[in-house]
């Protein structure tokens, strides 16, 4: 009898256990199937623009070719996109990270280099859009930069697998509620 109860006991401390991991599985594939849905808007908002508004790519594509910047250290001006790209041109990733209105923006621009030691080394430049009287002006987000950088073997990441990881981090920042499909005009107000 005391081993019966004793069996009983553990069978329903595993039950528990088990609802719980079910639980707490469920809620990690909300997360991500929120997270999902949330860049498939966005890309898709994206893509539409780009459709709509065929000239905005080619005006972004101006900024990249054109833009120039102190280099650091030298008395001289660079173009941050072409300086240390070394692998493939400027790459503008998707999805644009547009406002409600569509009339402010940050575009994802990447970089492909090689480091010091020989390894790839990828890097994400933000450019920001405001648009006004139909016409878009574009700025660097100065000091903002997310670096990728591949030691020991580890394979290279995809351009996608980069935005999804910086779209996650947009959204951390407060660019969208975590568990929302909504994007908060208001994170433009805060310096971006």
């Amino acid at each position: 009898m005391k081993y019966l109860i004793f069996g009983v006991i553990l069978l329903l401390q595993g039950s528990c256990v088990q609802g719980q991991k079910n639980t707490e599985e469920k809620e990690v594939d909300y997360v991500v199937d929120i997270f999902f849905k949330q860049y498939a808007y966005l890309l898709r908002r994206s893509i539409e623009y780009d459709i709509e508004n065929d000239r905005f790519k080619y005006e972004v594509q101006e900024f990249i070719e054109n833009h120039k910047e102190d280099a650091p250290g030298v008395d001289t001006l660079i173009n941050p996109f072409f300086h240390s790209n070394e692998r493939d041109g400027p790459i503008i990733l998707h999805p644009y990270l547009f406002n409600n209105a569509q009339d402010r923006v940050i575009i994802m621009i990447l970089t492909k280099g090689v480091g010091l030691s020989g390894k790839p080394v990828e890097s994400v430049h933000y450019v920001l859009g405001k648009k006004e009287d139909d016409k878009w002006t574009f700025r660097m987000k100065e000091a903002h930069v997310r670096g990728f950088h591949y030691e020991g073997g580890h394979p290279l990441l995809s351009d996608t697998e980069m935005s999804l990881r910086i779209l996650r981090t947009f959204i951390n920042w407060g660019y969208m509620p975590v568990k929302e499909v909504k994007i908060h005009d208001k994170f433009f107000e805060k310096g971006w």
